[in-house]
Order: C-alpha cells, then structure tokens, then sequence
C-alpha cells in the first residue's frame, strides 16, 4: 500500500474507538519509515524488512495488551504490516508476501524499486484499486461522521 493510505485507514478508528489518533497515526507510519530507510543506508535490500516481520508485530501486539497506552499503536501497525500482505498478495501471488517472515523467510524476488518506479509499477494493479476503494470508502464515512 502506498503510504498516505496506511494513515488513511486508522482515521475511522480515531473516530469510533477513542483511540489517541496520534498512537495510531505513529503505529501507521512506523514500519515505511524504518524499512524504506534500512536499504537507503545500505542494511538491506529489500523494503519490507524487520519492521514488516510478523515477529516484530507479535512482539508489538504482546506489548500492547500488556502495556494499554501502546495498544493503539500495536493495533495500527499490525493493520499496516496486514494491508502490505494483502497488497503484494493481490498483485504478485506468487510468494513475495512471505516476506512477512523475514528473517527466516525472503521472496525469491523482493522488489526493490526505488519510490517513483515503484509508483509507475504499482498504478493500474489490483491492489492499487483496493486502495482507491478505500480512499473512497474513508470518505464516505468522514462525511457521513462529520457531514
């Protein structure tokens, strides 16, 4: 998923949950801004890394229901790593979403463009229709919340 729309998502739980819009803004972003920085300082090579990892997000989610002021950051980032799953499940069904088991597993074919071919790549795929969807979807409800 594209990065606007990580942060798009947690918007209706803001509003239905209470939920400190904040913690779940920073649980959204967190795993881009970790794993789209690792291979820019040559750590790794693929963008989905340590921070997409289902462990990361297992530790996160214990933390959470242990320590209540992290459960809406654990909640938003795991929506994140899941919606990533999702999206490179859709488009490239082939293995690559096994990258959620990182380090034990790799894709065989990560893919490691940079951000403005990722995009051109990324536009007119199934799971960027998903994302349109629920950019629409999102609206739609804000207006209906606060219209």
């Amino acid at each position: 998923m594209l990065f606007p729309t990580h942060l798009l998502v947690v918007v209706p739980l803001v509003f239905e949950t209470g939920l400190p819009a904040l913690m779940l803004l920073a649980g959204s972003a967190l795993p881009d801004i970790i794993d789209k920085s690792l291979p820019a300082l040559g750590l790794t090579e693929t963008y989905h890394s340590i921070a997409h990892s289902i462990f990361t997000v297992a530790f996160l989610t214990v933390a959470g229901s242990v320590y209540k002021p992290l459960f809406a950051f654990s909640l938003a980032y795991s929506i994140h790593v899941l919606l990533d799953v999702i999206q490179v499940g859709i488009n490239e069904p082939s293995g690559n979403w096994m990258f959620v088991f990182w380090p034990v597993r790799f894709p065989e074919n990560p893919l490691k463009l940079p951000p403005v071919k990722f995009l051109k790549h990324y536009m007119g795929t199934k799971a960027f229709y998903l994302e349109i969807f629920l950019w629409l979807a999102t609206g739609v409800y804000l207006i209906l919340t606060l219209g």
